[in-house]
């Protein structure tokens, strides 16, 4: 099954650095699900549960940090009350004006890829209680006041602080064209793919 992707090929490096792998041969970054090119070279050194993890690791299905921080590293109930707060917010407030288009899409775009650093980082305990009681409570208690741009602007800041921490320059996301996104999709951590 993935023998037809980068994951699968003797040049791919099996260090993820923002998102994606260095093939030696290309001398390029590559995802790991890009379909395999004229170099390929088939990975008989590298094990299929490797490649399967490179794959699933790349392929940016899922990985919203929040949940990789109250759910995976601090043991909250995926339906916690931070977490619903958040995601009725983003559903019934953000998703309902345009203007925060691109900071969902801006979430959608790094939350893998800061989801994977941080359950990799060995002190993701003491992060995820940092970035708990200094952004997530915070922005939780701004949504209760009805407080909506105080809570934004706490959620951006959060999201551009990991992001400094995992080395990812969020200046080089720049957002599709509105009608090439599924609007009602974003926010959940995951890259969406275009509907035209």
């Amino acid at each position: 099954m993935y023998e037809a992707y980068c994951a699968a090929c003797t040049y791919m490096d099996e260090k993820l650095d923002c998102g994606k792998y260095w093939c030696e041969k290309k001398g390029e970054n590559r995802k790991a699900s890009d379909p395999k090119c004229y170099s390929f070279c088939e990975a008989y050194r590298r094990s299929n549960s490797a490649r399967e993890n490179m794959y699933n690791n790349s392929n940016a299905s899922s990985g919203c940090y929040l949940t990789t921080i109250m759910c995976n590293i601090l043991n909250y109930p995926d339906n916690n009350y931070y977490l619903n707060t958040l995601r009725k917010f983003r559903d019934n407030y953000m998703k309902q004006n345009p203007k925060y288009f691109p900071l969902l899409f801006m979430y959608d775009t790094i939350g893998p890829i800061i989801s994977y650093k941080l359950s990799k980082d060995k002190h993701n305990k003491e992060i995820a209680m940092t970035f708990f009681n200094n952004y997530i409570v915070k922005s939780v208690n701004a949504i209760e006041e009805e407080k909506y741009e105080i809570a934004i602007n706490i959620y951006k800041a959060m999201t551009e602080s990991l992001a400094e921490r995992y080395h990812f320059d969020i200046n080089l996301i720049t957002p599709p064209n509105v009608n090439e996104i599924d609007f009602n999709n974003l926010g959940h951590g995951k890259i969406r793919k275009r509907i035209i």
